[in-house]
């Protein structure tokens, strides 16, 4: 979607959205990851740098996510 913004699409959508995320950048450096927006069959994942800025990860991301199907 632009600079550290991503949409995640889930092959089989969850239940409801009372489902968690959990979501890292790989690799080295002081970046962190964050979830958003969940919905049935979506979610967002930003991805900042320490300084709070949203940022590229240069290795990509890792995301987890656990919930009713």
């Amino acid at each position: 979607n632009g600079l550290g913004d991503f949409t995640i699409t889930w092959t089989t959508n969850f239940a409801n959205v009372n489902y968690a995320i959990v979501a890292t950048v790989i690799g080295a450096g002081p970046q962190f990851a964050m979830a958003s927006n969940l919905a049935l069959g979506t979610t967002d994942i930003k991805t900042y740098n320490t300084a709070g800025g949203l940022d590229d990860p240069s290795t990509g991301i890792s995301v987890v996510a656990f919930g009713d199907q």
